[in-house]
C-alpha cells in the first residue's frame, strides 16, 4: 500500500495533537492546577521544606521582631473567633465522610433474613467456643496437644494476654480511665446536638486536660522537650503514664516548675499559633465525639516521623457512630 504525503501530513497532525494536548495536562498538573499532597507523597518533603525555608520561624533579629508584630495581630482571639466558621466547615466536611464511610444500619433491622442470619451467626459462634473451650481447658490441665493448628493458636493467644497486660499501660483517652466518655458526656452537656460554638469551646474543661496531656505525653519530637515533658523530678513518678487528670487545675500547678510543659516553645518565640491550633483541635474533638465513639486500630503502629509528630503510618481507627 502506498502512503502518500497526504497521508503523512494527516498522521504527523495527528500524532502532533497527541503529544501537545498531553504535553498540556502535564504542564498544568504540574505548574497551575492545586496537589493534594496527601495523594502525592514525593513532594511532602519538597513543599515542607520550601515553607520552613520562608517561614517566620526561621527569621532572626529585627527582621523577626518586624515579621512577629505584624503577624501577631492575626492570631488576636477577635480574630480566631471569626475563623471558627471556617474550621467548622472543614471538619464538618471530614465527619460527612466519615459518616459516609460508616456502614449503614440496615442490618440491625429486624427483618426475616436478618433474624435468620443472625440465628446462623450465633450457632457457628456457639459451636466454635465449645471446641475452643473444651480444647482450653484440656490444654490447661496438661490434657491435649499443642501440635495442631488449634492448640499452637491458643498457646499463642496465651502469651499475647499475658504480655499485653505487662506492655499496654498508656494509651490517650484510654477506656481504662473511661476518658473519652467523660470527654463526650462534656460536649453534649455544653453542645447537644447544636454546632459548637467559640465561648462554649472555652468551657470544655476535660477536653482541655485530655489535648494538654497529649500535648506533654507526645510532644513534638525535640529530644530536650521529650525530656522535660517526661522528667518525673519536674512530673512525678507517674511522668510516664498518660494522667489527663495531672491538669485539672491548669497548667501552672500541673508540674513542680512552670517552665516544664513546653509544647509550644516558650519565651518571646513561643509558637504564635498555640491558641489557633487549640482552638482547632477543640472543635475537631468535640465534633468526633458528638457524631462517633473511637478506638484506635490493633494495627496502629507508633512512628512519628517530623517535627510534629505526623504518624509515618497513619493513625487508623475504627469507627461508631453514635
Amino acid at each position: 500500500m502506498e502512503i502518500t504525503v497526504g497521508s503523512w501530513v494527516a498522521l504527523s497532525l495527528v500524532f502532533v495533537s497527541i503529544v501537545v494536548r498531553w504535553a498540556w495536562k502535564a504542564l498544568d498538573w504540574v505548574w497551575f492546577k492545586p496537589k493534594r499532597l496527601e495523594r502525592h507523597p514525593r513532594l511532602i518533603p519538597i513543599v515542607d521544606q520550601s515553607v520552613k525555608t520562608y517561614g517566620i520561624a526561621s527569621y532572626e533579629g529585627e527582621k523577626w521582631a518586624k515579621h512577629r508584630r505584624i503577624i501577631n495581630a492575626t492570631f488576636h482571639v477577635e480574630k480566631l473567633k471569626r475563623m471558627l466558621p471556617a474550621f467548622h466547615q472543614s471538619c464538618n466536611e471530614m465527619i460527612t465522610e466519615w459518616k459516609s464511610l460508616v456502614q449503614k444500619g440496615w442490618r440491625f433491622i429486624p427483618t426475616k433474613m436478618n433474624r435468620r442470619l443472625n440465628q446462623i451467626d450465633k450457632e457457628i459462634k456457639g459451636l466454635l467456643k465449645g471446641v475452643i473451650n473444651k480444647r482450653e481447658q484440656a490444654l490447661k490441665a496438661g490434657e491435649a496437644t499443642k501440635d495442631d493448628l488449634l492448640g499452637a493458636l491458643l498457646e499463642s493467644n496465651f502469651k499475647d494476654i499475658e504480655e499485653h497486660g505487662k506492655n499496654n499501660k498508656n494509651v490517650g483517652m484510654s477506656t481504662e480511665d473511661n476518658w473519652q466518655d467523660r470527654a463526650r458526656q462534656e460536649v453534649l452537656q455544653v453542645f447537644g446536638s447544636n454546632k459548637p460554638d467559640f465561648d462554649g469551646l472555652n468551657h470544655l474543661k476535660v477536653v482541655t486536660m485530655i489535648l494538654l496531656e497529649v500535648l506533654r505525653f507526645w510532644s513534638r519530637s525535640r529530644v530536650t522537650t521529650l525530656l522535660i515533658h517526661r522528667d518525673k523530678e519536674l512530673w512525678g513518678d507517674d511522668a510516664n503514664e498518660f494522667k489527663p487528670e495531672r491538669f485539672s487545675e491548669g497548667i501552672s500547678k500541673a508540674s513542680k516548675s512552670q517552665l516544664s510543659f513546653v509544647p509550644f516553645g516558650g519565651g518571646p518565640r513561643i509558637c504564635i499559633g498555640q491558641n489557633f491550633s487549640l482552638i482547632e483541635a477543640k472543635l475537631v474533638v468535640a465534633l468526633i465525639l458528638q457524631h462517633f465513639t473511637f478506638e484506635l486500630s490493633p494495627s496502629y503502629a507508633h512512628a512519628p516521623s517530623t517535627p510534629t509528630i505526623q504518624p509515618q503510618y497513619g493513625v487508623p481507627i475504627i469507627l461508631r457512630r453514635n
